[in-house]
């Protein structure tokens, strides 16, 4: 299962959202966006993949228990 179907899943579950209902306002707003800051397909795909890369990254890292325990500071 993916990270998102399971965030989303998960939200769901706690009744922290509603999938019953989308409502859109319509609201009509002058684009602006940089040719090379868009994606074609091939571009999204690519990202796409780099971010499941990164997610499976982060989770063996998790996974490993690697981490250092978290700093704690103390109130003077």
């Amino acid at each position: 299962m993916h990270l998102f179907e399971l965030t989303v899943r998960t939200a769901v579950n706690m009744d922290l959202v509603d999938m019953a209902v989308q409502v859109i306002d319509g609201t009509k707003l002058q684009a602006n966006a940089a040719k090379d800051r868009t994606y074609d397909a091939k571009g999204l795909q690519r990202l796409l993949e780099r971010t499941e890369t990164e997610i499976e990254e982060l989770e063996k890292q998790n996974e490993a228990g690697d981490d250092p325990p978290p700093v704690t500071y103390r109130k003077n």
